[in-house]
């Protein structure tokens, strides 16, 4: 496993969990979206770490951007489901699969419209923490 992943499956849980998320989108949190699926979802999109030079041990900061989905009218719809991922997760410590351990409380760090007029309306939300691996 990678702290990526462990983010990511903690994240999945966190937001599945979430009575404010599943009122708006059910149980449809993905890390990776099935076909054929029909908004409202959510999806963890891109994963990325970089490395921080310390002498004792492995620790990394770790990003990852999530998507909210919506068909709905406007953009009420997308940023709801956006505003409910950022109170589940902002300032949160979760817990990770071992050997990984979040070093630092879940930052959001920044959140936006993805205009295509070809897709379903979404809204990003991008996190980050930092997490050591346990030696």
């Amino acid at each position: 496993m990678t702290p990526e992943i462990a983010l990511i499956n903690a994240v999945r849980a966190r937001l599945k969990a979430d009575s404010s998320v599943t009122a708006l989108v059910g149980t449809s949190t993905f890390d990776q979206v099935p076909d054929q699926t029909v908004p409202p979802y959510v999806y963890i999109g891109p994963a990325a770490r970089a490395r921080i030079p310390i002498d004792c041990g492995q620790v990394w900061t770790v990003n990852l951007r999530i998507y909210a989905i919506s068909s709905g009218y406007g953009r009420d719809e997308d940023w709801e489901i956006a505003e409910a991922i950022v109170q589940s997760l902002d300032l949160k410590d979760l817990p990770l699969a071992a050997p990984f351990e979040m070093q630092q409380a879940i930052q959001i760090n920044r959140a936006g419209d993805v205009i295509d007029p070809a897709a379903p309306k979404s809204v990003f939300v991008d996190i980050q923490t930092t997490i050591g691996r346990d030696s």
